[in-house]
């Protein structure tokens, strides 16, 4: 299964220092995380069949990332996992579920590293 491997080796790279963690780099660990989710809701325990998913935007995004590349959310996951979260109930939230309201300018702030807890790091989703 290559997309929790590939989100492993990027948080190893964190934990390792290698790479300095951003909000967008949060953004597509959450955003695994509903992927993942979203795998298992496809799986149909009595027929013993599971829907296709095409994950391979994300798990291209991951290695991307692992090599220091700049971070871009797959737009086709982040309408899926919006339809879906509408659905579901989900519990995270993306730049997708908020589409409709106008854009923060960009500052250095926004791609800053994350520091300390959560109340220090100036998270889109608060």
């Amino acid at each position: 299964m290559p997309l929790p491997h590939e989100a492993e080796t990027l948080l190893n790279n964190v934990r390792q220092g290698k790479i300095t963690p951003t909000h967008e780099l949060i953004d597509l660990l959450l955003l695994v995380v509903d992927v993942l989710e979203a795998q298992v809701q496809r799986i149909n325990i009595e027929a013993g069949t599971a829907t296709p998913f095409n994950i391979e935007p994300v798990v291209k995004q991951l290695q991307l990332a692992q090599t220091g590349g700049p971070i871009s959310l797959p737009q086709e996951l982040l309408d899926a996992q919006a339809s879906q979260n509408g659905a579901a109930g989900g519990q995270h939230e993306t730049e997708a579920e908020h589409a409709d309201e106008p854009a923060a300018p960009a500052s250095q702030e926004e791609h800053a590293p994350v520091e300390g807890g959560h109340a220090d790091h100036h998270c889109r989703r608060c």
